[in-house]
């Protein structure tokens, strides 16, 4: 019996839930709606309403508590929302508008709001582009006509260097008169640019702008270190970024791989200069490089830098001792051979000096020598030197050097042993 009870309930259960489920998707919920706002003439004004519901949702809208909405009052924006748009605003048209979401006959929600339409801003008189002298004053105006348009209050505004937009700071040189003209008293490099005057009212900001100059203005020109520069591991790389223009105020910026240059780490620096520094440089390093130059008149890049490591030569103390060796093995080798021809050279002259030498040793050796029998023959034996024994004598000497200095060419490295029997001739 419990048991059938349970089987029961079940499902009765989900059957409740999803009733619950389905009417509350069904009661939905109003996301947005008409709010108080000011619009200026001119420009088409969308007034906004949507809601979420599980099934079909409609919108009504009324102008100022009426019955229906007014002709002038069209769908516009994504079909499924119930946005509207007054297609051409004008003063007559502001009032309080209402939304009222519904589905399946079910209110979802609504909103009303009170929309303003207002006359434009009319500025006049405008303010004109100045070509000025440095040194010398000027004068921007700006105004608004609230005859022809609405009330509005008025601001000066400069574009810097970097491309922001600042508002003008008064100084000594420039000043705001009461009736918004803008006076510069001395001109310099960093007044140079473009201004705009602002008029804000409860619609809204618009705005007109000029342009101080003088006859040479001009966005800046940038000259960089050249298409490719090379960097010894640990070394500083040092990149020019020169710049010259007026004005001379710029913004400068550094890319690497077209990707804006980082100084966060400590060996990574941009000088006032304007040049790039990089010491203990390191292959991460390595890449291409630019900088680019900002004024108020434009921007100017310089060339691309590729910059790599610089290649080393490996085993330089090696290649430096073998080529020690050579050279002192042939200067020594031209030596000797120097000295060889020199003793060759005197022994083919004999002195008078040698003669008497050459007797006396004869006389000594004949007086010490005793008689003896030579093949049945006796007498004494004359010795003395033999000018033809001499020679053969040094000839072997020299045999022997050149075949030592042979046997030491043969020890060294094939290419080294090349280059000295080359040398030697």
């Amino acid at each position: 019996m419990l048991s059938g009870c349970r089987t029961v309930a079940l499902p009765l259960a989900a059957l409740l839930l999803g009733i619950t489920l389905c009417l509350h998707a069904a009661s939905g919920d109003l996301v947005s709606g008409p709010t108080d706002k000011v619009f200026f003439t001119g420009a088409s004004v969308q007034l906004p309403c949507t809601a979420t519901a599980f099934g079909a949702i409609s919108y009504l809208w009324s102008y100022n508590n009426s019955a229906s909405p007014p002709t002038w009052l069209v769908q516009c924006g994504d079909l499924n929302s119930g946005d509207v748009c007054i297609v051409n605003p004008t003063p007559s048209h502001s009032g309080y508008f209402r939304c009222v979401a519904e589905s399946n006959s079910q209110v979802l929600g609504n909103q009303s709001g009170l929309i303003q339409i207002i006359k434009a801003i009319h500025f006049s008189p405008t303010p004109q582009d100045k070509q000025v002298l440095l040194g010398h004053s000027a004068i921007l105006s700006c105004g608004i006509d609230t005859q022809l348009g609405s009330a509005a209050t008025l601001s000066w505004w400069f574009r810097e260097a970097s491309s922001a937009v600042v508002e003008v700071q008064t100084s000594i040189t420039v000043t705001i008169k009461t009736n918004n003209d803008l006076v510069f008293g001395n001109i310099q490099d960093v007044h140079l640019g473009q201004y705009f005057c602002v008029a804000s009212n409860a619609a809204g900001r618009v705005n007109v702008s000029a342009w101080l100059r003088t006859a040479n203005s001009r966005k800046p020109t940038v000259q960089g270190s050249g298409p490719s520069v090379q960097v010894a591991s640990g070394g500083v790389l040092v990149l020019d970024c020169k710049i010259s223009g007026t004005p001379s105020t710029v913004s400068v910026t550094w890319y690497k791989e077209s990707q804006l240059f980082q100084e966060v780490i400590p060996h990574r620096q941009i000088l006032t200069n304007h040049s790039l520094r990089i010491t203990d440089f390191r292959a991460i390093d390595q890449g291409s490089y630019k900088c680019s130059a900002m004024n108020t008149f434009g921007t100017t890049e310089s060339s691309t830098s590729d910059v790599t490591l610089a290649t080393t030569t490996g085993d330089s103390g090696s290649s430096s001792s073998s080529t020690n060796l050579i050279i002192g093995l042939c200067a020594g080798g031209a030596g000797g051979i120097m000295l060889i021809a020199l003793a060759i050279f005197l022994l083919r002259k004999p002195g008078k000096k040698d003669s008497g030498i050459r007797a006396t040793n004869v006389r000594v050796l004949e007086t010490d020598m005793p008689a003896q029998s030579f093949g049945g023959r006796t007498g004494s034996v004359k010795v003395g030197f033999n000018r033809k024994s001499q020679r053969s004598s040094l000839e072997q000497r020299m045999s022997r050097t050149f075949s030592d200095t042979t046997e030491l060419i043969r020890d060294l490295p094939e290419g080294d042993a090349g280059d000295i029997t080359e040398a030697l001739g």
